[in-house]
């Protein structure tokens, strides 16, 4: 047990741990500020900050229950790694040096809200278990991509241009390369029926133009992109699903061993 009862019970209240996720939230601002305005006052913030987050460290350590506790959960850590990064020197801004690449890395510790926010960390959790399908269902839409890119060249290269900011030209499909990012702009749905009405005008066959364009559209953002939502939704219920039967079952072995108790007495 805790030789300190009563920083144990204050670093497990969630008094304490809005408080942190406040300081956190502020302090991922003034890095933001400290970029464009370098201020005696949020140079002075940061410090009282990085003073809050190392009195956070010792708190946990002289408030935990047992070594073995804290040692196991990662998120300390996590803490004790930021607050080593905050500390190095800050060096010569007009100079990115290897010490003041690592201090980007404090920025981070905005990852704590999913510690206090179990909802957030919980997407972050299926997202993870998520990527097998995943890469699956990315692998599929790069394929039936390629086969569309090499049908636009095949059908439309040469055909129409498109001209840059600096006034150059592109052809849209002119090889693979440009005709896999115009099928990517279809998807995306920027600007796509420009292309469509740039080849109308040249005289290709409306049909094979419509056809071409309309079933890409429907292929990737209705059909593929819908399997890629959906393995993460499925991912997420079994997620939900896993950590209710958890907490049913924790319920129903402390229920018996209060029984257990009471027979015993």
């Amino acid at each position: 047990m805790s030789n300190h009862p009563q920083l144990t019970k204050l670093v497990e209240s969630k008094q304490f741990s809005y408080f942190i996720i406040i300081v956190i939230l502020l302090n991922a601002i003034l890095v933001g500020v400290e970029l464009t305005n370098m201020t005696p006052l949020v140079y002075c913030l940061q410090k009282i900050f990085l003073v809050i987050f190392i009195i956070e460290i010792f708190f946990r350590w002289f408030g935990r229950k047992t070594t073995k506790s804290y040692v196991s959960d990662w998120w300390n850590w996590f803490d004790i790694i930021i607050v080593l990064i905050s500390l190095l020197p800050q060096g010569n801004p007009d100079h990115v040096g290897i010490y003041t690449s690592f201090r980007v890395l404090r920025i981070f510790r905005v990852l704590r809200l999913f510690k206090v926010f179990p909802n957030m960390g919980r997407m972050a959790l299926v997202l993870a278990k998520s990527l097998s399908a995943l890469t699956q269902a990315i692998f599929l839409l790069m394929v039936f991509m390629y086969l569309y890119a090499l049908i636009g060249v095949i059908l439309f290269r040469g055909k129409i241009s498109i001209f840059t900011l600096s006034g150059a030209k592109i052809d849209p499909f002119g090889n693979i390369g440009e005709a896999l990012f115009s099928l990517f702009r279809v998807t995306t749905g920027e600007d796509w029926t420009d292309l469509r009405y740039d080849l109308m005008e040249i005289g290709i066959n409306h049909s094979w133009i419509n056809f071409y364009f309309v079933s890409w559209m429907v292929l990737s953002a209705f059909l593929l992109l819908n399997i890629i939502i959906g393995a993460i939704v499925n991912n997420y219920e079994n997620e939900f699903n896993k950590e209710k039967t958890t907490e049913m079952e924790d319920k129903i072995n402390r229920i018996l061993s209060q029984l257990e108790e009471l027979k015993s007495k």
